[in-house]
């Protein structure tokens, strides 16, 4: 394949309505920073868009082809005996498959992958994003928790028949190595427009920043207990949670029971550029999940000169330098991430950019990309 071909992303996102957080940045930047060409099949939640006609939309302020073959709004999580968004999207891309057309695709879950391989005619790079043993484990509200033996399966089909593959996730990408040499270990990046340093760091009031899909992966309720310590400590920290998700209401309701209004504020989702000004105006960063694969919210944190307060799980890179960036914390309660902050809280904004400065958007996704391996 050469250069000018374009690439077909075949995945249950809506080109139109891009969520900056996990695979949706990565294939946004891949459109921005890239020098390829994009094709994408997808869903849309759009009532007049026809199902398998291929139109076009800007997607990075790029014009790209868009083949919609599911009609649902990913923002709208269906009840447990509902047909899972993957599966109406593959169902959709089984329908319409003879009007993808031939070509080089690209998968960013195993189950697509797998689907690629089925009925597609081509080849295909897959990318893995999440460490597996934290999307099978307890604390995964992924569907593949209950399914773990049939998602080995699939994930073991798709790594053979790929062109190439490449993982989110330092920690895991050694199993995968053992079941095919070349898997590529990706890292995300910051797109250094939108994340960047504020002059002075604010100290008043000093505002810690959490951003993230409010589910049980990223572990919402562990920053809440951060808040009930900030309260119990009379502390002049203030918790700022960015993101929305399926535990939105319930974690307002304890914040309202438990009178934390003081030092809590849910700002909802954002877009990335809104994201990117409330990091500038926090005076650290928190992540509070189970598991992650190589997470780009800690990397953009860090370039905007916060330093971040981390569980374990949050930082499978070990991005963070001790002492220099950031603290990592096996104890997950309040009080160990409370005092945490209290010692990150003095460390310099350059000391934090600089720790993530060879993992800027443009050098990052050309590497990534590596066209080379495609002609």
């Amino acid at each position: 394949m050469s250069e000018s071909a374009a690439i077909t992303i075949v995945e249950h996102l809506d080109p139109e309505h891009m969520v900056p957080s996990g695979i949706d940045t990565i294939i946004h930047d891949f459109v921005r920073f890239s020098s390829a060409s994009f094709r994408f099949v997808g869903v849309t939640a759009r009532p007049n868009l026809d199902l398998g006609v291929w139109t076009r939309v800007q997607v990075a302020s790029t014009e790209c082809e868009f083949l919609p073959v599911a009609r649902f709004d990913r923002s709208i999580k269906g009840s447990k005996f509902r047909v899972p968004h993957s599966l109406r999207f593959i169902l959709g891309l089984i329908r319409y498959r003879k009007r993808v057309g031939v070509g080089h695709f690209h998968a960013h879950r195993v189950e697509t992958g797998l689907a690629i391989s089925l009925f597609l005619r081509g080849t295909f790079s897959q990318y893995i994003h999440n460490d597996s043993k934290g999307l099978l484990g307890q604390h995964s509200d992924s569907a593949w928790q209950k399914l773990s033996g049939f998602y080995r399966a699939i994930e073991s089909r798709v790594i053979r028949n790929a062109h190439d593959v490449a993982i989110f996730n330092k920690t895991d990408a050694p199993r995968l190595q053992i079941m095919r040499s070349d898997v590529r270990v990706a890292r995300t990046w910051y797109d250094p427009a939108v994340f960047y340093p504020p002059d002075d760091r604010p100290t008043d009031p000093r505002v810690v920043a959490w951003v993230g899909r409010l589910d049980d992966q990223k572990d919402p309720w562990l920053a809440l207990d951060v808040a009930r310590t900030m309260k119990a400590r009379a502390s002049t920290w203030k918790l700022q949670m960015i993101g929305d998700g399926p535990l939105r209401s319930s974690l307002e309701a304890v914040v309202s029971r438990e009178d934390l209004g003081e030092y809590v504020t849910f700002s909802g989702a954002l877009s990335r550029s809104e994201v990117g000004g409330h990091l500038r105006r926090a005076s650290a960063f928190l992540m509070t999940s189970h598991y992650e694969g190589s997470p780009t919210v800690l990397v953009e944190a860090l370039a905007s000169g916060l330093p971040a307060v981390c569980t374990t799980g949050s930082d499978p890179d070990m991005v963070l330098q001790e002492g220099v960036c950031g603290i990592r914390v096996e104890d997950r309660t309040g009080d160990s991430l409370l005092s945490a902050l209290d010692n990150v809280s003095h460390y310099e904004i350059q000391d934090c950019v600089q720790t993530v400065a060879e993992r800027s958007a443009r050098k990052s996704v050309e590497k990534l990309l590596n066209f080379s391996d495609l002609t």
